[in-house]
């Protein structure tokens, strides 16, 4: 099966240099999936060729079983440590994974409803700090920016952390496990409803 991969992926460098050298601009990616006793590993590599960029390539693989079918969890457990969680004064729950506390370079957050039936916002990626000095998140698609600032209210096992719209959200700290489950609990929810 990795030689399949590695062939499928030399091909698409390949036709990637081919159509460099003919100034046409093209993109492509292959996809291979394993099952072995229940867990299903997924392997996406893509290669994009122009006249201006050169090539560039990229893979992603996710693993996925029963009890992580979209195989997030698992990469989730890679990329944050911890989490908090907490409930705003208008009554949204907002839920918070972060890479490290002390130093939050990576992150994702969710905004639901009181009921927690309706996702208002998710967004995950890296967290960059503006002109102004404000830290927003950036997301992983590039389509959205979530500002948000950590403010000086102290908070016993927690923070106090705000948006630029809405009232001051504590935040209680819970360890890496339970964030995760929570948030991709949360996501899981809304893609079996699409």
């Amino acid at each position: 099966m990795k030689k399949l991969m590695r062939k499928k992926t030399i091909l698409l460098l390949v036709l990637a240099v081919v159509l460099c050298a003919c100034s046409i601009e093209t993109s492509g990616s292959a996809t291979v999936s394993t099952t072995v006793n229940g867990q299903t590993t997924t392997t996406t590599a893509s290669a994009s060729a122009s006249t201006e960029d050169g090539i560039s390539a990229s893979s992603e693989t996710f693993t996925t079983s029963e009890d992580d079918p979209t195989g997030l969890r698992s990469k989730w457990t890679e990329l944050f440590s911890c989490g908090a969680e907490g409930k705003s004064p208008e009554g949204e729950i907002v839920f918070m994974a972060m890479d490290d506390p002390q130093d939050i370079t990576y992150a994702a957050i969710m905004v639901l409803d009181e009921e927690m039936t309706e996702l208002r916002d998710y967004i995950l990626g890296s967290v960059l700090i503006d002109e102004e000095g404000v830290p927003y998140i950036e997301d992983v698609e590039g389509e959205e920016l979530l500002p948000f600032t950590i403010t000086d209210t102290e908070v016993e096992d927690g923070f106090e952390m705000q948006f630029r719209v809405g009232s001051p959200i504590t935040m209680y700290f819970v360890d890496q496990e339970t964030i995760i489950d929570d948030m991709i609990s949360i996501w899981e929810s809304v893609q079996a409803n699409q």
